[in-house]
C-alpha cells in the first residue's frame, strides 16, 4: 500500500466508511503535532499519546453529525497533505465549521508523523475551549 492509499484508508475510518480502527494505520512511535495556539498545543508521541490527545477533544463535537469534505489530497513520496472542511454540531448543539490541513509522513506502510493545522480562533469562537481554559 502506498502513502496515498494509506491516508485515504485512514480517512475512510475517520469518516465511518470503514470499521477498521484508526490505530491500524498508525505507527507505534507516531508523533502528532498540534499548533501552539491550540489549548492542547504540543507534540504527542506513541499511539497511547495520540489517542489521549484525541480523547481530550472528544466532548467538543457530536461525532454522529461530523462530516468531512475534502478539497485536496496531495501526495509526494512519503508525504501526504489533505485539506478538508469539517462540519458538525458541538455537544451544546451549535453549528461548527472549520478548515483543516494535515500533513502526514508515512513510513513502512504506517502513518508515522502528523502536523495538524486549523483555525484555532474559529474553535475558540465556537466555545470549544471553555472546557479547558
Amino acid at each position: 500500500m502506498n502513502s496515498k492509499e494509506l491516508v485515504e484508508r485512514y480517512f475512510d475510518s475517520v469518516e465511518g466508511r470503514s470499521a477498521a480502527p484508526i490505530t491500524d494505520y498508525l505507527a507505534a512511535d507516531i508523533r502528532w503535532h498540534l499548533p501552539p495556539a491550540h489549548p492542547f498545543g504540543s507534540d504527542f508521541s506513541g499511539i497511547d499519546g495520540v489517542l489521549g490527545m484525541m480523547a481530550k477533544g472528544a466532548g467538543w463535537l457530536d461525532f454522529a453529525t461530523l462530516q468531512i469534505r475534502r478539497h485536496a489530497l496531495i501526495c509526494e513520496g512519503d508525504n501526504v497533505v489533505v485539506h478538508f472542511e469539517l462540519t458538525a454540531q458541538t455537544c451544546s448543539g451549535e453549528p461548527y465549521l472549520n478548515q483543516y490541513l494535515l500533513r502526514f509522513r508515512c513510513c513502512d506502510a504506517k502513518i508515522c508523523e502528523v502536523w495538524e493545522f486549523l483555525d484555532t480562533y474559529s474553535q475558540y469562537r465556537a466555545g470549544l475551549y471553555q472546557q479547558v481554559i
